[in-house]
């Protein structure tokens, strides 16, 4: 039986990221395509550093490092901290995580998002079990990717 990870207070949040990582894991057409080389170890590298900073429960700089105008626009720091610290408190201590894929997107079709999009998918687990993460990336006008939706949900026991 899979276990509900986020409290109501993460519903709005998780709302909002689920619709964009869905949306980006999910484009119209041909708009999806693997990321190159260089962009997927970028935002391979900026999505372990945020579950770095998650794991030591440092949601505010993870809000301020990474947190994108995008994300900003739809959430205010106050909620975004008090989301991460009430879904991520259930998960326990996290043991490892993979990358199982990255994807590059043009556009985020359920928010209206125009732009360079990466969706890193990543399998981690917790004390409390295996869960699918998915971070949802967007290369801002300075050429770094910034977080833009989180979401997490468990996965089947192996």
């Amino acid at each position: 039986m899979h276990q509900e990870v986020y409290g109501s207070a993460r519903r709005r949040f998780l709302r909002l990221s689920l619709r964009a990582a869905l949306a980006t894991a999910l484009p119209l057409g041909s708009l999806a395509t693997a990321a190159r080389a260089d962009d997927w170890e970028q935002a391979t590298n900026v999505a372990n550093d945020i579950l770095a900073m998650l794991d030591t429960d440092d949601f505010e700089r993870v809000w301020d490092m990474h947190a994108s105008n995008y994300l900003k626009s739809k959430l205010d720091r106050d909620s975004f901290v008090a989301s991460l610290a009430i879904g991520r408190a259930s998960l326990g201590k996290r043991m490892s995580s993979s990358v199982l894929g990255v994807e590059l997107a043009k556009q985020d079709a359920a928010s209206g998002y125009e732009g360079v999009a990466y969706t890193v998918r990543m399998d981690s687990l917790y004390g409390q079990g295996r869960y699918l993460e998915q971070i949802v990336l967007v290369k801002e006008a300075d050429g770094q990717p910034r977080l833009a939706g989180l979401w997490g949900r468990p996965t089947a026991k192996q």
